[in-house]
């Protein structure tokens, strides 16, 4: 058996390209692998320190989680299902970066012995929300009054109908989205990606989709002087 817990800051240039990095690590061969990293800029200000306090506190506690469930479960399923194994591995790296706004993207894969393991990808976004720095979703960024949260919601099925294999979107078993999918978007260059794991818009064969829309489809919505106001174009 192979146990370690590791919290390591690895210098610039390492094998994690940004400043400040997280590694967790704990294996027990056959039962259990449970790896998480995450690298994030290094703080320089309230922001950017709220950023790297919170990804790695979630990282940590995520990681100890799975982790139990893996001691506590595993020896015993062993009993009756020799091949029993759980898996983790979950990356946390940040993908947009300027003054007072980053986003952050958790590539996550767990296998907890079933049929199939599941991947799926979580976003992190946090920016100046009222002069404060915080981490923000979807009801800070837009007006999400009545018309603002329709037009929202007709973008984002308008786009997920483009892609093959949305099949719950087309045969109308999936019409709106939930707070926590309208959430998980992360920031690019032009525009927002939101992204959404398998069996949410299709069957798991499906697979994950990302739905963009660009800041000139968001514009009407965006809130004035918003957390991402510093994302967009000049």
């Amino acid at each position: 058996m192979i146990a370690a817990l590791t919290f390591v800051l690895l210098p610039p240039g390492s094998a994690l390209t940004a400043d400040e990095n997280l590694k967790l690590s704990d294996e027990r061969k056959g039962y259990w692998s449970v790896v998480a990293t995450a690298a994030v800029p290094r703080p320089v200000d309230a922001l950017t320190r709220l950023a790297r306090n919170d990804v790695f506190a979630r990282e940590r506690k995520d990681f100890s989680e799975f982790l139990a469930s893996a001691k506590n479960e595993v020896p015993d399923m062993k009993k009756d299902m020799p091949s029993a194994q759980y898996d983790y591995e979950s990356d946390v790296r940040c993908v947009f970066q300027r003054p007072r706004l980053v986003s952050f993207q958790t590539s996550r894969y767990t296998y907890t012995a079933g049929a199939h393991g599941l991947g799926f990808v979580w976003t992190f976004n946090y920016g100046y929300v009222g002069g404060k720095p915080r981490r923000f979703g979807a009801k800070e960024a837009f007006v999400l009054d009545t018309s603002g949260r329709a037009l929202l919601q007709r973008l984002l099925l308008g786009e997920a109908m483009r892609k093959e294999g949305t099949d719950w979107i087309e045969n109308g078993m999936v019409s709106d989205f939930n707070r926590h999918q309208l959430d998980n978007f992360w920031v690019g260059k032009d525009g927002l990606s939101w992204e959404f794991a398998p069996y949410e818009l299709g069957s798991y064969a499906s697979g994950p989709f990302t739905l963009k829309l660009s800041w000139k489809d968001l514009q009407t919505i965006l809130r004035k002087n918003g957390p991402l106001t510093p994302a967009l174009p000049r």
